[in-house]
């Protein structure tokens, strides 16, 4: 909250938008807590490590463009296409469904702590 009040102070001064400063600093915020520690996350350090790490940066830079970008239209593509109210209520499915998906994944994880799947791919 206090860094949203910072932000929105110091865009006001450059006479920035509010609501587009807003918008900016929300998603990048969402999209830096849900991507660390996140499974991509760790396989472009594994990358890194084998790979040089400006085309490893560079393609996973590319990737998380990418998905934005479809996201974004996706977003956009709906809220054109369907009522707010229908937008709204989608989203909140989409939240439990796939919340519902991670906490039934970690209760059927295996407790061996071997490596992953993906870890062997990229390993191998």
């Amino acid at each position: 909250a206090e860094f949203d009040q910072v932000a929105i102070e110091v865009l006001k001064e450059n006479q920035w938008d509010t609501l587009r400063a807003d918008a900016f600093f929300s998603s990048l915020m969402m999209i830096v807590v849900s991507e660390l520690g996140d499974k991509t996350f760790f396989i472009a350090a594994i990358l890194a490590m084998k790979h040089p790490r400006g085309v490893v940066g560079a393609g996973a830079l590319g990737a998380l463009a990418l998905m934005t970008l479809l996201s974004a239209a996706a977003g956009v593509a709906l809220f054109n296409l369907l009522p707010r109210v229908y937008t709204h209520y989608a989203s909140v499915v989409l939240f439990l469904v796939f919340g519902l998906k991670l906490l039934k994944d970690a209760r059927e994880m295996d407790g061996g702590g071997g490596p992953s799947e993906e870890l062997e791919e990229v390993e191998a």
